[in-house]
């Protein structure tokens, strides 16, 4: 294919000024550049020396063929100082291909398409991490391949091009096949690979990750139309370090994902109005009260915060927010907290309140307004009559009137939905030392509006927006010309085709001029986004704008064309003249929210990047039965130790560092195997905040500290979800797990060591029958933290096959580890454990040791039949993982599992939750379990899980307190009881509140600790 457009790129590389060159002592420094788009495909430039004014000038132009397969769609332009002995790096800077080619401008006389002259910054990559400093000077031109002689811009020109080149569109021709041929995983590595990190540096081009991922990757789905960012002539930087992955990537980009499961099928509109009745802090001087409140809205990985209001204990906020909610999310609780600003020190926690998202997300709220709906919540207060929101507009119109001395356009664009009024009944900061007089005064009250639509009405009265204002003559039809020229507007590349069988449904010709009504072409319409929502397609876009009319947000094209839709549906249903200020994503959590500036800039200065999904020592996971944002709970000192041993230094790969964690490994599973190790179970429990209610023994009971690692629990703790379907596979242990379709989509997103394949997995049993199985399965990777329970337990139904042992090495299984270089499943010891089942076939479990793990102790022999859930082994102390290896053609993962693991997301579950089915069944559907319905001891360990509440000290006493304060409440035990050896439950326990049932209060009782 390449041969067929004969295309090659010229990069004339002109000049350089103020570069900071290897030895400064050297006056006479010589630059050479070199161009490198492949591996096998660079040149480099003659040498270049400076004048007086240190201004190197190369006028030297390179010659590359432009292939149509690509390793990596990347220009490198790369400067080396000459010296003496060797060549030392100074700097370079690179483009994405592709966004670089459409760019590019076509030059009639000429017959090429040229770009004209920029300076660009020179950076550094990140394995030199060297100073870069420095402008270069570069113009790209691309034309057909000429003779010799006309392979440079200095050619006479006289010479005739227009019998040799193409057409004006070939440059398109070759990037759409540069775009079919090169996998999007690749495309993406590329467009990240072309833009410096925070700290200025280029991220690493890891060759032979490529290499392999090219040989094993075949992906269908096309990249989304790139805008190229046009670079000023400036010293400044041409790239934008604004666009984040959140930015390229959209909820449709990934083809092994169900589309169905993914794509919102809701939007649900808040507004946040106000809070009454707010407890008075006092202030430093306690002459007045001291409160500057704002609300942080928490809804599974989205958070959001309101601006602060100064000194008030009524605030009005009048903010809206607006989130899609996703099948898997239905399930999730919204979380309102007030927060009071400090300058200095952590926001205070005020109060807090829930709201189940699914009582919003009834049906009635979208259909004729209906007052018998009643919350099941008992702290959420529905008013009796529903309101309109041109309505809710008029209760502001006065206010603002009077405040701006202007008129406000209260016409709501699309705005049909009804929206309801609530009040949200907010529970104390558990953590203050609340007088009972305060808590009887002070009640605060959130009030907020909301409104659900689904998302297909929305884009349905997008369509009828646009096409009536595209119909001028007020016909309410449209011929093909009419439409051919609407989705011009759009800029959409639907063919004639494509827009003729639209006509073609409903039996009219196009051809003699015959039209559809609105109606029709909205449908028609709506039948190609739902077959490309079910196709995952993306060979057509129905839309493509940069920017925005309605917000004016940026970089649209970088999106899918659906998402495209999805922002504009939203924005045109939004009513401006409501609320004061529309609400964005600002934090990861709802914790993070809390923190001060100088907070946030030591834990990125220290652990690393505070993101979701980052590669650093803030490990950030989220609890699949509430959607919250959870950080994983390790000591300072480990997680520094971790982030310098794996991501600062090379020295992982060492025989020195091999050696001393084996010794520790083993020293550590010595130690804890000792009788003397009992004394450490407190302090861990403490530290942890274990929840040990669940333990089959009492904490007296148990001899050594491995004993009460590898514990286990009461029957029925964890049960199986559909323990009858033996087609459904469940959570093997209490874990984070991330899991990929493949073994490719696990290298690209997760498993970063270079050299990690089956083959090295298996070790010595690696045979032609296993590679077969499994070097194109679907993987499962479920971490163990030392908190979890150890213990680990069969996905499915079938029989023990011959389990083979794999000696190894103990580095540790951390996230950080992982996505680093090392090839960690591939080295650590481990072993093997096949499953004979009907279902899938051959299922494959791999317990995987780590750092401080003594040993793995397995349960169960060969041939033998384990059912669902039934117990295979135990990890000793340590860190630990376990592979799960299914055939992928007999097997498919949850949704939700997926979309957090493509998103590079770990998943907080627990043994026996569903993790995927046959491709005949159904997925598993989590329903919402209300809080108020489970009994005491459960909310208390709902509680415990979702915050790491801490435990009882000693178990056996503790619950006998904990019994006579729930049952005789003003006995003389209850009197006589010593508070400090009460868990935090019992501590904060309000038996009033209790009695009346408002369990709900219970949350903000929770004393982090963190």
């Amino acid at each position: 294919m390449s041969q067929a457009f004969n295309l090659v790129l010229f990069t004339e590389i002109k000049q350089a000024q103020n570069v900071k060159t290897g030895n400064d002592k050297e006056p006479n420094s010589k630059l050479r550049a070199i161009v490198r788009i492949s591996e096998r495909s660079s040149k480099k430039t003659p040498r270049a020396t400076p004048r007086d004014d240190f201004v190197y000038t190369w006028n030297s132009t390179i010659s590359l063929k432009l292939r149509s397969q690509l390793k990596l769609p990347l220009i490198q332009i790369s400067v080396w100082d000459k010296q003496a002995h060797r060549s030392v790096y100074v700097g370079e800077v690179r483009f994405f291909l592709i966004g670089l080619l459409k760019s590019l401008a076509y030059n009639e006389h000429t017959s090429s398409w040229e770009s004209t002259p920029q300076w660009y910054q020179l950076y550094s990559s990140e394995d030199k991490k060297s100073f870069s400093s420095g402008t270069i000077l570069v113009q790209f031109r691309v034309q057909q391949h000429l003779s010799k002689k006309n392979l440079f811009f200095n050619a006479k020109s006289d010479v005739t091009l227009s019998d040799q080149t193409g057409s004006s569109d070939l440059l398109n021709q070759y990037i759409q096949a540069i775009e079919t041929s090169t996998p999007r995983s690749l495309q993406k590595k590329a467009f990240d690979l072309s833009n410096p990190n925070e700290q200025r540096f280029y991220p690493d081009i890891e060759t032979n990750a490529l290499a392999s991922s090219i040989l094993d990757c075949e992906i269908d789905s096309m990249l989304e139309d790139f805008t190229y960012r046009k670079p000023n002539i400036t010293e400044s930087s041409l790239h934008d370090d604004t666009l984040t992955d959140t930015d390229f990537e959209s909820i449709h980009s990934d083809p092994t994902i169900p589309s169905s499961a993914l794509v919102p099928k809701r939007i649900l509109f808040i507004e946040i109005l106000s809070v009454t009745d707010l407890p008075p802090y006092k202030s430093f001087t306690r002459a007045t009260f001291d409160m500057d409140p704002f609300v942080v809205i928490s809804f599974g990985k989205r958070t959001y915060r309101t601006s602060w209001r100064k000194h008030t204990l009524t605030p009005v906020f009048n903010e809206r927010l607006a989130f899609e909610v996703c099948d898997y999310e239905k399930n999730y609780d919204l979380q309102f907290s007030v927060l009071d600003k400090d300058k200095f020190s952590f926001h205070d926690q005020v109060a807090t309140g829930f709201v189940s998202v699914s009582e919003l997300l009834e049906e009635k709220t979208t259909d004729k307004p209906c007052t018998d709906f009643k919350p099941t919540s008992s702290n959420l207060i529905l008013l009796d009559k529903p309101m309109n929101a041109n309505e809710s507009a008029d209760n502001l119109l006065d206010t603002k009137k009077k405040k701006y001395k202007r008129n406000v356009n209260t016409d709501a664009t699309l705005q049909g939905g009804l929206l309801r009024k609530y009040e949200l009944v907010m529970s104390l900061d558990g953590k203050k030392n609340w007088s009972r007089k305060t808590k009887d005064e002070y009640i605060p009250i959130l009030k907020f509006n909301t409104r659900f639509e689904r998302y297909e009405i929305l884009r349905r009265q997008l369509w009828m927006h646009l096409l009536q204002g595209n119909d001028t003559q007020m016909k309410g039809t449209l011929d093909l010309i009419e439409l051919n020229y609407f989705v011009d507007c759009l800029g959409s590349n639907l063919s004639d085709k494509t827009l003729a069988s639209f006509f073609e449904y409903y039996d009219k010709n196009p051809w003699v001029g015959e039209t559809l009504t609105i109606e029709q072409v909205i449908d028609s319409l709506e039948r190609l986004v739902f077959k490309r929502q079910c196709a995952n397609t993306h060979e057509n876009y129905i839309i493509n704008i940069d920017t925005c009319p309605l917000c004016g947000q940026g970089r649209l094209s970088l999106r899918q064309d659906l998402d495209i839709l999805k922002h504009l549906s939203i924005c045109a249903s939004r009513d401006w003249s409501t609320v004061n200020k529309v609400l964005k994503p600002s934090f990861v959590s709802s914790k993070a929210a809390t923190r001060r500036w100088y907070s946030r800039l030591l834990i990125k200065l220290t652990f690393g990047q505070y993101t979701l999904g980052g590669n650093s020592a803030n490990i950030l996971i989220q609890d699949r039965d509430t959607g919250y944002i959870l950080e994983e709970k390790m000591n300072i000192h480990v997680r520094l130790g971790i982030k310098l041993l794996y991501k600062s230094f090379d020295k992982a790969n060492s025989r020195k560092i091999k050696t001393l964690l084996r010794k520790l490994s083993i020293r550590q599973g010595i130690k804890f195997d000792s009788p003397s190790s009992v004394s450490q179970i407190p302090s861990f429990i403490k530290f942890h905040k274990l929840d040990v209610d669940d333990c089959l023994l009492q904490l007296d009971e148990y001899k050594t500290f491995n004993e009460f690692f590898y514990r286990k629990l009461k029957p029925g703790s964890r049960p199986q979800e559909d323990e009858n379907n033996s087609n459904i596979a469940t959570s093997p242990a209490d874990c984070r797990c991330t899991v990929f379709e493949s073994i490719t989509f696990a290298k690209t997103f997760w498993i970063k060591g270079r050299n990690f394949t089956t083959k090295k997995l298996f070790g010595s049993f690696y045979s032609r029958e296993m590679a077969d199985l499994y070097d194109e399965c679907s993987i499962g990777i479920f971490r163990l933290a030392p908190q979890d329970y150890h213990r680990f337990h069969s996905p499915v139904t079938g029989t023990v096959g011959k389990v083979q042992s794999i000696s190894g090495e103990y580095f540790t299984v951390n996230p950080m580890a992982i996505r680093s270089d090392l090839d960690v499943f591939g080295e650590n010891v481990r072993c093997l454990l096949p499953i004979q089942t009907k279902e899938f076939g051959r299922v494959l479990v791999v317990p995987v040791g780590a750092m401080m793990v003594g040993s793995i102790i397995l349960s169960v022999k060969e041939n033998q039949e384990v059912k669902k859930g039934d117990e295979l082994g135990y990890f000793k102390f340590g860190g630990s993982t376990l592979l799960v290896l299914f055939p992928n053609k007999r097997f498919k993962f949850d949704s939700d599992l997926l979309a957090n693991s493509n998103n590079k997301i770990e998943t907080l579950i627990k043994v026996g939750m569903s993790i995927g089915h046959t491709p005949e069944e159904p997925q598993f559907e989590r329903h919402y379990r209300s809080f108020e319905e489970e009994p005491v001891d459960q909310q208390l360990r709902i509680i415990r899980c979702i915050t790491g509440g801490s435990t009882f000290e000693e178990s056996k006493q503790a619950t006998q307190r904990r019994n006579e304060l729930l049952g005789n409440e003003g006995s003389p035990q209850e009197k006589d009881l010593q508070v400090e050896n009460l868990s935090w439950e019992a501590k904060n326990m309000n038996l009033e509140e209790l009695e009346e049932n408002e369990s709900l209060l219970l949350y903000d009782l929770v004393n982090d600790g963190t």
